[in-house]
């Protein structure tokens, strides 16, 4: 294992995951209804249309900027959509998250190795390492699919010296694919009821979680190194 000095854990780290989950989920919709109350007039879309490429290039790095820490981005996401259409959206908080999980990178790896450490328990650790260890990249983008919020993931996986930047790229930008495809669909779908839309968001989600409890499982299951 990469030396890696674990703070104290609070009491908080000790929460069952669930628990974990619901509150950031809770924390997610709280975010989703108040871009859009805050925008219910069309203000922020407007002036950010108005902007042109300028509103593209904030929307981006204003994604970036959130990818960089543990706060749910859903939001943006959605403000995206509305802004600039699906595709649009999607590809540019898609863009941010790449750009914030390099940014990540450097500064787990060259600039703030110390700080970075703070946000990584040892359970967050030793998930992410032991599927490293054992599939490399493949490994990596395995842990980038269990329930631990992806700005943990990078920072962990910035802090592993057996990570090359390239695995750490390719593997961010293609493993948050699924959930934007599921978000797009519930944003198309929901205004419509039950569209063909929602019922492939919901499915989406369902298969993430499935995916990522018998991941999570996978790594229960193994010893501890």
């Amino acid at each position: 294992m990469d030396a890696i000095q674990f703070q104290n854990e609070p009491a908080t780290q000790n929460r069952p995951q669930w628990m974990t989950g619901v509150s950031a989920l809770l924390l997610e919709m709280v975010l989703v209804i108040a871009i859009l109350y805050l925008d219910r007039h069309g203000t922020i879309t407007t002036l950010l249309r108005d902007w042109g490429a300028w509103g593209i290039a904030f929307s981006v790095g204003l994604m970036a900027v959130i990818s960089i820490v543990p706060i749910p981005g859903e939001f943006l996401l959605i403000l995206n959509m509305k802004l600039y259409g699906v595709l649009l959206g999607v590809l540019c908080a898609w863009a941010g998250t790449v750009i914030g999980a390099l940014i990540t990178f450097v500064l787990a790896r060259h600039v703030a190795a110390p700080l970075i450490q703070r946000f990584v328990t040892k359970e967050h650790w030793i998930r992410v390492e032991s599927w490293v260890q054992r599939q490399g990249a493949v490994g990596l983008l395995f842990a980038r699919l269990l329930p631990i919020p992806a700005p943990i993931v990078n920072y962990a996986a910035g802090l592993l010296d057996s990570i090359r930047l390239w695995d750490y790229l390719w593997t961010a930008a293609l493993s948050i694919w699924p959930y934007y495809i599921g978000v797009a669909s519930l944003y198309t779908g929901v205004p419509h009821r039950f569209s063909p839309s929602v019922v492939l968001g919901i499915g989406v989600f369902v298969a993430l979680w499935v995916l990522g409890f018998l991941l999570n499982k996978r790594v229960s299951h193994q010893p501890s190194s």
